[in-house]
């Protein structure tokens, strides 16, 4: 695990582990957000869930419905981008000229899946 990178925020709690969770206390704002992780290296399947987090209420979820930690895009200013980075490493028994390819299934709130293109 690498960087996660939300707005003009880097939250590096997370490098070179495999699973866990780390939390960051977001800029002008009381809340904090939420990368877990975790790693299934037999399927090679990696798994991030990342949230908003308001600390002053019971459930952790804020009661404002428009707070997050990725605002809509603002090409501009860019503030509504983010990114996190991984490395992987090929397993030994692994067969010559094998291609590996990556691909993510994105889910904002309770919104439909936005696939991505294997690369």
């Amino acid at each position: 695990m690498g960087e996660v990178v939300f707005g003009d925020q880097i939250d590096l709690g997370l490098v070179d582990k495999q699973s866990g969770s780390s939390e960051v206390t977001m800029k002008g704002a009381n809340f904090l957000m939420r990368t877990q992780f975790s790693l299934d290296g037999e399927k090679g399947e990696a798994v991030w869930h990342m949230r908003i987090v308001d600390p002053t209420t019971d459930t952790g979820w804020p009661n404002d419905v428009i707070a997050g930690f990725l605002p809509p895009n603002d090409p501009e200013t860019r503030c509504g981008e983010g990114h996190l980075t991984y490395s992987i490493c090929v397993r030994e028994d692994a067969p010559a000229n094998l291609v590996i390819s990556n691909s993510a299934d994105i889910v904002f709130d309770h919104n439909p899946v936005i696939k991505t293109d294997p690369a």
